[in-house]
């Protein structure tokens, strides 16, 4: 994860994100803001992270796979994570 160019609030269950080479401020909602932690907490490969947020009583989606596949890619679109990194 490559965080350092954020600078990161809690928002309740949200997280806000202000990357401080663009300017751009980017929301992060409930369920997103639980896979942010669980990177934020270590590396993981995508497997791991589908088992830790089935494992997380306050994940809230019904088709976790999926939600992580495309929470990933929204991650790496606004440039904190590196598919490289959950090989």
């Amino acid at each position: 994860m490559t965080s350092e160019q954020f600078a990161i609030r809690r928002l309740g269950d949200e997280v806000a994100l202000y990357d401080l080479n663009s300017g751009k401020t980017h929301l992060l909602d409930p369920n997103l803001a639980v896979l942010f932690d669980l990177l934020k907490a270590s590396p993981k490969t995508k497997d791991a992270l589908v088992v830790e947020a089935m494992q997380d009583g306050g994940f809230i989606q019904d088709d976790i796979e999926i939600f992580v596949d495309r929470a990933l890619l929204q991650l790496q679109d606004i440039g904190l994570v590196d598919f490289a990194e959950l090989s």
